[in-house]
């Protein structure tokens, strides 16, 4: 295994509510020095076993820790730390044993996790790239992505064109965005209207247009049938990935995405 993908422990050194519904954790420690200044955007997989301990060495032999995914915020170089940002689960305040059928994992022990504790992870990887070459964008997010959308604003070049639509459950959840000056951010409340429906209401001229869409997996597929089939945008300009389903655990969510990608690679 690489050292990238070998398990590695940090320790909590913070952990704050930076908005109604984000938890910003701020870990270093031993593990830590597997990090850089070009870890900010990348992405880590949290390890946990399956009633939710960080503990994985209790894990009996063969069995897989439950995993979850995470994109790096920052790195603070003058304290070797990592910052990762974690959207507040609505399970994450229930009470009583966690399973997998249940869910939560990494809400929960985000929101209790003190100064001291431990984690287990592995990582970081790169996200894919999107085509900076294009002279129109559109990317999309809810709040589980905020922190990939960032990376992704970091590439485009100053002369970009388009739109960022963000999802998120209160207006007070929008995060700090730096855009070009030609991009427009769109904010949509969730319980207003749904993400999808803010999409098709833009004005997109789909010539030379590049799209980065992660969000929940119902919306994401309606996002991607009007992209690629409505606006006849060609896909080699798209990329689009759920990072949720609402009703499902990530578990669930994990075998309906591999279905989906199976689908989508039959045309």
């Amino acid at each position: 295994m690489s050292p990238k993908m070998s398990p590695k422990q940090l320790s909590v050194v913070g952990n704050e509510l930076i908005t109604p519904n984000m938890i910003r954790l701020t870990l270093g420690g031993e593990g830590s020095h597997h990090f850089s200044q070009e870890s900010a955007g990348q992405y880590v997989k949290f390890l946990f076993t399956a009633d939710g301990s960080t503990d994985i060495s209790a894990l009996p032999e063969g069995q897989r820790p439950m995993m979850r995914t995470f994109t790096v915020s920052g790195y603070q170089a003058g304290t070797g730390t990592i910052t990762i940002d974690i959207a507040k689960h609505e399970l994450a305040e229930l009470e009583g044993a966690i399973t997998p059928d249940i869910g939560g994992y990494a809400s929960r022990w985000a929101l209790n996790a003190q100064a001291g504790d431990t984690i287990s992870l592995v990582g970081p990887r790169p996200i894919q790239a999107m085509p900076v070459e294009a002279e129109q964008f559109l990317l999309v997010a809810d709040m589980t992505a905020q922190t990939a959308l960032q990376g992704k604003l970091a590439l485009l070049p100053e002369t970009a064109k388009g739109y960022v639509v963000l999802d998120v459950p209160t207006a007070a959840d929008v995060q700090p965005l730096v855009l070009p000056e030609g991009v427009e951010l769109v904010v949509n409340i969730s319980d207003e209207s749904a993400l999808s429906e803010c999409v098709k209401a833009l004005e997109l001229d789909s010539d030379n247009l590049a799209v980065w869409c992660a969000c929940e997996f119902s919306e994401m597929r309606a996002i991607r049938s009007y992209i690629t089939s409505d606006k006849e945008v060609d896909r080699k300009m798209c990329y689009f990935s759920s990072y949720w389903k609402q009703g499902v655990t990530e578990d669930g969510h994990k075998v309906l995405k591999k279905q989906d990608a199976e689908t989508e690679a039959q045309g």
